[in-house]
């Protein structure tokens, strides 16, 4: 379980704490500045993945660059969206897009870490954590 929250850090450090304003309007208005932050998503990904997440170099490369595909696809998609509603003045759907984006993102490289390494973690506690949420409460 520590994992998983490593990887929601992870997601939170690349793209929110590294992503500047400027970059942040930028990466909006061309595709250029969007695969900047995408390059610069991945970063603590590939960096600290080897250490943290108990995965090889070539493993957490592979994982990084995964995700960033991924990234730069829901990015994009959802920016495309966002301006739309932005134009009409429709600002409640921007903030919902926004979480939607991030929720997607988030959930992305957790699927991708668990399909990928399922070695890594253990599965008999992931098992009963999700059995504990969905199936059986404790009397």
């Amino acid at each position: 379980m520590s994992k998983i929250i490593v990887i929601i850090l992870l997601h939170i450090l690349g793209d929110s704490l590294l992503l500047t304003k400027k970059l942040r309007k930028l990466k909006i208005e061309k595709v250029s500045f969007l695969f900047l932050h995408v390059g610069i998503y991945i970063l603590p990904f590939i960096v600290l993945s080897p250490i943290i997440l108990g995965l090889t170099f070539l493993q957490g490369l592979e994982f990084s660059i995964l995700i960033g595909i991924v990234h730069f696809v829901v990015d994009f998609t959802i920016t495309q969206i966002k301006k739309r509603y932005w134009r009409t003045h429709k600002y409640q759907y921007v903030v919902i897009a926004s979480l939607f984006e991030h929720l997607l993102q988030v959930s992305v490289v957790i699927f991708l870490y668990l399909n990928l390494f399922p070695n890594n973690i253990n599965i008999d506690n992931w098992h009963n954590i999700v059995r504990y949420f969905f199936f059986e409460k404790p009397v």
